[in-house]
């Protein structure tokens, strides 16, 4: 897909989609949410994958879309229910998505909401239809098909005790022009102006869209100095609109911060961070600069002194 800026104005996209807690949870690249609930103990066991695990769609008001799905059972068989799900700031909600009546399933015998079953192995294949009316309103519309286990399976000699949700999000924005208004800015950088030489350093860059539709941050952060380089990239995990997320990079070492770098620094760096939304031309870049010293060494060494001296002073009293 193509990104460029838009002289579309958004409406009515204000508080929407608010939860970054919950953007990070369902959509992030290309993985399918699997939630087990154990009852009590048991030695089966249920395992569910989805092909696509991801579903984006750009699509005019009067046309139609069609995408095939795969859903594939590698545990115990199993009775499965397909349901529609809206995707908002308060999770999963199948109430409202009971409506959209221009998402259908098409060619197969799986339908929503009515049970089917799925052996160990077997795999079943249907299609996704998107057809939305020329008098539906131009905007976002995020989706997710979920998968239910039941809890047991009369087929199996000993009821199945686990039970399993897999989530398909499904993204779709409606535009009769083809164009969108992708904007984002980096709303705070985090970052120590002194840090001790001996570290960690630790940062925290936060981007803010401030679009009317989704991105993904493509870049990298660097770092340059003159006992530390580095160059990390960033996980493009997807930013909704009027949403604030951290960027996160594989190389930090827990879940809270961007950056969280152990070592040992000395004198000037910069860090230098810079991407473009999805693979478009709109690039942000931001520097910072930090300067690295061994104060907590000098203190004690300072403090060190100041006692030597001390001890001295006393001895030649006693004297």
């Amino acid at each position: 897909m193509e990104n460029q800026k838009s002289k579309i104005k958004s409406q009515n996209y204000n508080n929407k989609y608010k939860l970054i807690t919950f953007v990070s949870f369902f959509l992030t690249f290309n993985f399918a949410l699997l939630t087990f609930n154990l009852r009590h103990a048991t030695a089966q066991s249920l395992s569910l994958s989805i092909s696509p695990p991801l579903l984006e769609v750009f699509i005019k008001p009067g046309k139609s879309i069609t995408q095939k799905y795969k859903l594939t059972n590698n545990g115990e068989p199993t009775l499965i229910s397909l349901k529609l799900a809206e995707l908002n700031e308060y999770g999963i909600n199948l109430e409202n998505s009971s409506s959209d009546k221009w998402i259908s399933i098409i060619d197969s015998d799986i339908v929503f909401n009515l049970p089917f079953a799925l052996e160990n192995g077997q795999a079943k294949e249907f299609v996704l239809k998107i057809q939305p009316s020329s008098q539906l309103k131009e905007q976002d519309y995020y989706r997710a098909l979920v998968f239910s286990t039941e809890s047991s399976y009369s087929g199996q000699t000993t009821a199945s005790t686990i039970s399993q949700n897999l989530v398909s999000p499904v993204l779709i924005t409606l535009t009769s022009t083809g164009q969108v208004n992708k904007a984002a800015k980096i709303s705070r950088f985090e970052i120590p102006r002194f840090l001790d030489s001996f570290g960690p350093l630790k940062v925290n860059i936060f981007i803010e869209n401030i679009g009317n539709i989704y991105f993904r941050p493509n870049g990298d952060i660097s770092l340059e100095g003159p006992l530390a380089k580095g160059n990390f990239k960033i996980e493009p995990n997807i930013v909704l609109p009027e949403t604030l997320k951290i960027l996160k990079t594989a190389s930090s070492l827990d879940m809270e911060n961007t950056l969280n770098l152990p070592g040992i620094y000395l004198g000037k760096y910069n860090l230098k961070v810079g991407f473009t939304l999805d693979e478009g031309n709109i690039r942000i870049d931001q520097t910072r600069t930090f300067y690295a010293l061994p104060w907590k060494a000098g203190l004690f060494l300072l403090f060190l002194y100041i006692f030597v001296l001390i001890l001295r002073k006393l001895r030649k009293r006693k004297k």
